[in-house]
C-alpha cells in the first residue's frame, strides 16, 4: 500500500516538459489543419483526366531553363535546415536544446519569407523578386562561412530563412506568367516541383558527404550549398531576360 502511495506521490511530482522539437510537431500539424479547411476548389475538375506529363513544355526554353534553375537552386536551399543544429553543436559548443532552437528560428523566419515576397511580387513582378531573393540566400550562404558566433548565427537564421522562404514559395507565380493555357499550371506544376523535389533528395546527401564533421570542416559544404542556389538564380535571370524579348513591360 506504501509502495502505490509512493509511486502515486512520485508521478503527481512529475512535470510535462515541452521542447522545441514537440513545438515544431504541434505547429505543423495545425498550419497544415487550417490549410486543408481554408483550402477551396476555383475551377470545376475536368472531365476528362489530364496528362500526367506535359511533353510539349519541354520544347520551351523558359520552361526548360526555369525548371534547371529550380532543381539547381533546391539542390542547396535546404542544407541549412539539415545541418545548422550540427554546425551550432560542433562549432559553437551549444547544447541539444539550444542549438535545435536555430532550426526554429529558421523556420519561423521561412513563415513570413513566404508571405512578405509575394506581396511585392503583385508590384515587382514574380520572376524579378525570384531572382532577387534567390541571389540574396546565395550570399548569405556564402557569407555562413565567416560566422562563428551564437549573435551571427541567430541574424544568419533570421536573414536567410526570410529569403529562402521566397523561393520556396513563389515558384507558382512564376509558372502563371509564361504557361500559355490555364489548363496546364497544374500539369507543369507538378512537372516542376518534379525535378525541384529531386535536387533536395539528393543535394543534402551530396552536402553531407562533402562535409567533415568528425574534424568540424563545414566550408566545403557551404560552398557548395551557396554555388548551387547561385546557379540558380543565374538561371532565373536567363529566364528573365528571354521572357523580356517577347514582353516590353519589365513586371514579369
Amino acid at each position: 500500500m506504501s509502495s502505490i502511495r509512493s509511486c502515486s506521490a512520485t508521478s503527481s511530482q512529475r512535470s510535462v516538459s515541452v521542447g522545441p522539437q514537440e513545438l515544431l510537431h504541434s505547429s505543423t500539424f495545425f498550419t497544415l489543419t487550417i490549410s486543408i479547411l481554408i483550402t477551396q476548389i476555383r475551377h470545376p475538375p475536368a472531365k476528362r483526366p489530364r496528362a500526367l506529363i506535359d511533353l510539349a513544355a519541354f520544347r520551351f526554353p523558359i520552361f526548360v531553363i526555369f525548371i534547371v534553375g529550380l532543381f539547381l537552386a533546391f539542390i542547396g536551399l535546404y542544407v541549412p535546415y539539415f545541418y545548422i543544429v550540427t554546425y551550432a553543436e560542433r562549432l559553437l559548443n551549444t547544447n541539444d536544446s539550444l542549438s535545435f532552437n536555430f532550426l526554429v528560428v529558421l523556420n519561423a523566419a521561412s513563415l513570413f519569407g513566404r508571405i512578405i515576397p509575394g506581396i511585392l511580387a503583385d508590384k515587382l513582378g514574380s520572376i524579378n523578386v525570384m531572382i532577387i531573393f534567390t541571389i540574396a540566400s546565395s550570399i548569405l550562404a556564402y557569407a555562413w562561412i565567416a560566422i562563428h558566433d551564437l549573435l551571427g548565427l541567430i541574424v544568419f537564421c533570421v536573414l536567410y530563412g526570410f529569403c529562402s522562404g521566397a523561393v520556396i514559395s513563389l515558384p507558382t507565380t512564376v509558372f502563371a506568367s509564361f504557361v500559355p493555357d490555364l489548363q496546364l499550371i497544374g500539369t507543369r506544376m507538378g512537372m516542376s516541383f518534379g525535378f525541384g523535389g529531386l535536387g533536395v533528395l539528393i543535394g543534402n546527401p551530396i552536402d553531407g558527404s562533402i562535409l567533415n564533421i568528425p574534424e568540424n570542416k563545414f566550408t566545403g559544404g557551404i560552398v557548395f550549398c551557396a554555388s548551387t542556389l547561385l546557379a540558380g538564380g543565374l538561371a532565373f535571370v536567363i529566364v528573365r531576360i528571354l521572357k523580356a524579348d517577347s514582353r516590353k513591360s519589365w513586371k514579369m
